[in-house]
């Protein structure tokens, strides 16, 4: 009886406040859409669902573009992350935003001219190849419904932790949010809801820290015990096979933030902002907006393990929960026990960054299916005809979403690793054949082909090989906090796990021997899309030499690098080069208009 006692103590649940919070912010989620949706009902076009007439400015793009890099991911997992590993990885912030700071100089103007719907759109006129274009296709939507059935399970996993919510109930309540204000309003509807959302998030993330810090003592109360605890340590070395270094991070994530860039949720919104200088102020703004979340949702992971060590009971350590990605929700219900209202706040936060995610995924898949997949096959269909197919597309992916988060409730596991690991090896080569088709004039579609198929076979092979080789030594967690004032140890709440972000509890030190091909399988995550970029530049540029034909390529494709990157060559340089490209430009449009001469 006293232990049942002290575990309903220990485990705070949801108020009818909670409740209240939590039902409103969802409903001003769907409530924007219907906004949008009644707003313009008379005029709505399939122009309009997809791209919101082109006439949307930076800020509310950027922060809906900052609120798509972000997820569950984001509240659950980098607070994680920083609770058992310490701020290492905010270093990856620093890669993410290099990598904005040159996409908006090199990439916005380039994609906003070309007024292309899809980034597959690109994919088939740079490389003349409607066989590429279909496989960026398959790629495009399996990757999305996978990942969004992931981000649909995580906020489920968290609400019947705090709150003993039914999962399917939590499950279907994000899918059919989601579903209905991006099917009823396009494209604004999800902007502003994002906008909406992400407000929401930083203001739940900025009361959780003053209350926190406030617990804990002071701010350099927070700092020491993170310095004691060795999670302030940084590693500098260069080592691609240390999990986390310095180097590692920034060097991987400014090539894994491509990838970002160049899906299609951010390909949309630079093409829909009102001017080339409005796309580059997207990519400059949602730097810094990603940034600051980050470094937020990292600091509450440090300011949880400060809280813990403070009242001497580490919930992960006693066994009081099962796995770091619920230390959040049960901090947050211990934080805020006395503060009605605030735990459906964080939940609703949760459900927001999930939220924000699904809807651009939805948004972006309506988009390819209908300009990548039915415009094609449909000879001048109605505007009409193609609102429907947009809207009828969003319902449906959203109810794959769902089965893949029903499958991954059901069997877990294995099944989640290994669809994780099929996303990663599938992003890394298809943001290696984009960049090889902005960066490489020479690049043709035999090189991008060959180059991006030996990127996913080597990839899927080092990838499953981590997964399953029984040698790789797992990363420890760095020291827990004590558990001597917890009235019970060893007690687990059987909490649903998903582990998004970090690694199952590891507390021994058992030497490990790495040998031959193991050493290959033990390479950093960070190094998965850096190895797969390379691997197509080089098999692509071999390739495409050897089938080079001279006027293969049109240019105004290809990005000019010498003018945007080498802005320090002297300007005859520069000149020559922009003058080269544009001879060739003019041979290639010369060539064409002989050809149809010569039809005709």
């Amino acid at each position: 009886m006293a232990a049942a006692k002290w575990l309903k103590q220990m485990v705070p649940t949801f108020s009818i406040s909670d409740y209240l919070v939590f039902i409103f912010i969802v409903f001003v989620s769907i409530a924007i859409g219907l906004f949008f949706g009644c707003r313009q009902k008379n005029d709505k076009t399939a122009n309009d669902f997809m791209t919101g007439n082109r006439q949307l400015s930076a800020l509310p793009l950027a922060l809906s573009l900052m609120v798509s890099f972000q997820s569950s991911i984001m509240v659950l997992g980098m607070p994680a992350e920083a609770y058992v590993y310490g701020i290492m990885y905010f270093f990856s912030v620093v890669g993410f935003m290099i990598c904005l700071l040159i996409s908006s100089h090199v990439y916005a103007e380039f994609f906003h001219k070309m007024n292309f719907y899809s980034i597959n759109e690109y994919i088939k006129h740079r490389y003349k190849s409607e066989v590429l274009k279909v496989f960026g296709v398959i790629l495009s939507i399996a990757i999305y419904v996978w990942y969004m059935g992931i981000m649909l399970y995580g906020p489920a996993v968290a609400l019947q932790a705090v709150a003993g919510f039914n999962m399917w109930y939590s499950i279907s309540i994000l899918a059919v949010s989601a579903i209905l204000y991006t099917a009823i309003g396009g494209l604004r509807a999800v902007i502003w809801t994002d906008v909406f959302q992400s407000f929401v998030m930083y203001f739940c993330l900025l009361v959780a820290i003053i209350k926190g810090i406030n617990e804990v003592g002071n701010l350099n109360d927070v700092w020491e015990i993170s310095r004691e605890t060795q999670r302030l340590d940084l590693d500098f070395r260069f080592d691609p096979f240390t999990r986390h270094t310095v180097f590692n991070l920034m060097f991987g994530y400014v090539l894994y933030a491509f990838g970002t860039v160049f899906n299609q949720s951010s390909f949309q919104r630079i093409t829909v902002a009102k001017t080339p200088r409005t796309a580059a102020w997207v990519l400059m703004l949602a730097g810094p907006f990603y940034a600051l979340t980050t470094g937020l949702a990292i600091f509450q992971g440090l300011l949880a393990f400060a809280y813990f060590k403070t009242k001497r009971c580490d919930p992960l350590e006693a066994g009081i929960i099962s796995n770091p990605n619920q230390i959040m929700p049960y901090y947050m219900l211990m934080l805020f026990q006395n503060w009605r209202g605030m735990p459906g706040l964080f939940v609703a936060a949760l459900f927001s960054a999930c939220l924000s995610t699904m809807s651009s995924g939805l948004s972006s898949l309506s988009t390819i299916t209908w300009i990548d997949i039915f415009q094609p096959m449909l000879k001048s269909p109605s505007d009409a005809k193609a609102t429907f197919v947009c809207k009828a597309a969003v319902v449906i992916y959203g109810l794959m979403s769902l089965g893949v988060a029903v499958l991954v409730s059901n069997i877990g596991g294995t099944l989640t690793q290994i669809g994780d690991t099929l996303v990663s090896s599938f992003s890394g080569p298809l943001t290696g054949m984009i960049l090889f088709g902005t960066l490489c004039p020479w690049a043709n579609k035999k090189g991008a082909l060959a180059g991006t198929l030996c990127a996913i076979v080597i990839t899927l092979w080092v990838a499953f090989g981590s997964i399953f080789s029984s040698t790789l030594p797992p990363t420890p967690y760095l020291p827990p906090a004590p558990t001597d004032q917890c009235p019970i140890t060893n007690i687990s709440i059987h909490f649903t796990s998903h582990n998004f972000t970090t690694a199952e509890m590891v507390t021994n030190t058992t030497k490990y021997s790495i040998r031959g091909i193991q050493k290959l399988y033990s390479l950093s995550y960070t190094m998965n899309v850096p190895i797969a970029i390379l691997i197509v530049f080089v098999v692509g540029t071999i390739v495409s030499l050897i089938f080079y034909k001279p006027h293969e390529v049109n240019q105004k494709y290809v990005v000019p690098v010498c003018e945007k990157v080498c802005c320090c060559l002297p300007s005859s340089a520069r000149k020559k080069f922009r003058s080269r490209a544009i001879s060739t430009i003019k041979d290639e449009e010369n060539m064409e208009l002989d050809s149809k001469l010569e039809r005709t």
